[in-house]
């Protein structure tokens, strides 16, 4: 009887461990797919980049490390409306046989950036035996074919200019500026000019004493005997600042020049000749 009663129990408890074995198989399933799950999405978690951002539709600034370059760099210094006053030394560069130094004073108005008119003055001069005086001088071939040849160029190529006044405009195609190093050391620009002027004339007389210059009296309706010219020329401006700059220039005056026996006592005879005054100036430009 008892072998009875424990084989019933056996065989009623066998259902109830079964069931709760796959209770337990379920559930263990159940908690390794989420656990998968779980990894799966840290997976796709880290293959995701550090950096990106949160919210997909948030804009991030971009950023860069290139810096814009211009083609054409603006002026540094502005000229128009401004007024220059610059004073040169000048000294003629294509000596035949007269030579000429001297002091030039010129002042510009300035247009427009490349726009100016200008206004110049000036006087040679040099120091002889006797002293200072005003006018050019013989040059070396002048005096070598006195000296060693007794010949004498023809009387009209032997005047001298004691001084002159001349306007002109001038016109500024290019310009530009020098940096070393992003150290901005100024601008420059390139000009042409044009422009007419007079010269006051003087002709050494044949005969002289050896200390003091002697020059023939000429003829002129206003004391001072004058010639009318034309000019062409160029050069090249450089400003250091706002306010200074420094000037090199090439200029031509073209001067109509004659000779007549009724107006030089010891001409020869009368002559005539256009007179090619080549100046090379320099000096220093004040802007204001």
């Amino acid at each position: 009887m008892k072998k009875l009663l424990l084989f019933a129990t056996l065989t009623t408890m066998a259902p109830a461990v079964s069931a709760a074995d796959e209770e337990e198989k379920d559930a263990s399933g159940e908690e390794a797919a989420s656990t998968d799950e779980d990894k799966g999405g840290d997976e796709e978690a880290s293959d995701a980049p550090a950096d990106a951002p949160a919210d997909a539709s948030a804009e991030v600034p971009a950023t860069t490390t290139e810096e814009t370059i211009f083609v054409v760099q603006g002026k540094p210094f502005l000229v128009a409306g401004k007024f220059e006053l610059s004073p040169q030394l000048a000294q003629s560069v294509n000596d035949s046989f007269t030579s000429h130094t001297g002091l030039i004073a010129s002042g510009l108005y300035h247009l427009k950036e490349n726009v100016a008119f200008e206004l110049t003055g000036g006087v040679f001069a040099w120091w002889d035996v006797g002293g200072p005086r005003l006018g050019g001088r013989d040059s070396e071939l002048t005096v070598e074919l006195r000296e060693k040849e007794s010949l004498a160029p023809e009387r009209v190529k032997l005047y001298q200019f004691p001084g002159f006044l001349a306007a002109d405009a001038q016109w500024s195609p290019l310009y530009g500026k020098v940096s070393v190093h992003d150290l901005a050391l100024g601008q420059f620009n390139l000009y042409l000019s044009v422009g007419a002027g007079a010269f006051a004339m003087q002709l050494e007389s044949l005969t002289q004493n050896g200390v003091q210059k002697s020059y023939v009296e000429l003829p002129s309706p206003i004391g001072v005997p004058v010639t009318l010219a034309t000019s062409f020329g160029g050069g090249l401006r450089f400003y250091f600042t706002d306010w200074l700059g420094v000037r090199i220039e090439v200029r031509d005056y073209v001067l109509p020049l004659s000779v007549r026996e009724s107006d030089v006592a010891d001409a020869e005879g009368p002559s005539f000749d256009v007179t090619n005054l080549v100046l090379g100036q320099a000096g220093v430009s004040f802007i204001f």
